[in-house]
């Protein structure tokens, strides 16, 4: 029998890779990793995807999860896990320090691939996996290929922005169920702006449905199937929404959120990256003013004023410092 034992060791096991992730969302995510094996022998036969590999955290976690729970049930067959990642940093982009620093500290520097332009990290994932039953596609998110089997768990990590969401939603959504569930890490984040405005967007129009928030991950649930054929129609409705309507919507509903986790700390995030995407689109300079004293005014958090400095040094928007951390097409 899978018990809540077997969560917390299976969060806690030797050899698991480094990664970003709150214990809380470790948690959730083995926890999902579960049900979507259930979901694929008790309902129909699907897979579990995470796009945004990095070294294998998560990844590890839903594998390792669906192996134990596969163990305990005495049963044969699994359940897919699939991952998808560039699994390089561009030398002039965003990422590359923060992955340099990561490196350093885990002492796998011999396994980094210098590139002209790149660093491969690669082989560091495949060290950290490799007694994971995972599959890793090495590719560009805007240009992967999904599954050809429906998807009942999708981990979403690397995009922070819509237009990097974009092709995941034209290409991955429409493998997606009723009753699917979908994790955006890095959700809460002050620099998710456009892509907090898209999901905010499906919510309002019935495909998602909001559950929970652990660190900065958002849990939703499929409520209503995508179809490639109305993709247009969904690209339309995000890029002409009223994002301050979306924010405010979205607000509203955090409020009933079935679960929360330490939403002081990372509920201010949200509404900077509100400020973020109201000044990306050109709001007023009223609007700016007033948006900053609210946060201010709710907030003591020290955290949030670092956030906002990082937000005004960066003129907020490293959308090209984004671009710069992915290979061409």
């Amino acid at each position: 029998m899978f018990e809540v034992k077997d969560v917390k060791e299976i969060v806690s096991l030797t050899g698991t890779p480094p990664g970003m992730l709150e214990v809380s969302e470790r948690i959730q995510l083995v926890t999902e990793a579960c049900v979507a094996y259930i979901k694929h022998q008790t309902v129909s036969k699907g897979c579990i995807v995470d796009l945004g590999v990095f070294f294998g955290l998560s990844t590890f976690l839903m594998a390792k999860a669906v192996e134990r729970y596969r163990n305990a049930a005495n049963q044969d067959e699994t359940i897919e896990v699939i991952g998808y990642d560039a699994f390089k940093a561009s030398k002039r982009g965003w990422f590359i320090n923060p992955l340099l620093d990561m490196v350093k500290n885990i002492d796998k520097a011999e396994l980094l691939v210098h590139e002209e332009e790149f660093v491969d990290f690669r082989k560091i994932t495949d060290f950290y996996l490799s007694g994971t039953q995972v599959s890793l596609h090495q590719t560009l998110l805007r240009s992967a290929t999904p599954p050809n089997q429906p998807i009942h768990l999708l981990h979403i990590d690397a995009p922070k922005s819509y237009e990097d969401f974009r092709p995941i939603l034209k290409n991955f959504f429409p493998c997606l169920m009723t009753d699917s569930v979908v994790i955006f890490q890095d959700f809460f984040y002050h620099w998710s702006g456009s892509l907090i405005n898209a999901v905010g967007v499906l919510v309002s129009l019935g495909y998602l449905r909001m559950e929970a928030q652990k660190g900065t991950s958002l849990k939703t649930r499929v409520m209503r199937e995508f179809n490639l054929a109305e993709f247009e129609y969904l690209d339309n409705q995000i890029r002409d929404s009223d994002f301050v309507v979306v924010f405010s919507t979205l607000r509203g509903n955090f409020g009933s959120l079935k679960s929360t986790d330490r939403s002081d700390t990372f509920f201010p995030r949200f509404e900077l990256a509100e400020l973020q995407l109201g000044y990306v689109r050109g709001a007023s300079p009223v609007w700016i003013s007033e948006k900053c004293e609210s946060i201010f005014g709710r907030s003591s958090k020290r955290t949030t004023i670092i956030d906002l400095k990082e937000l005004i040094s960066y003129h907020f928007d490293v959308s090209n410092l984004y671009k710069a951390d992915y290979p061409n097409d």
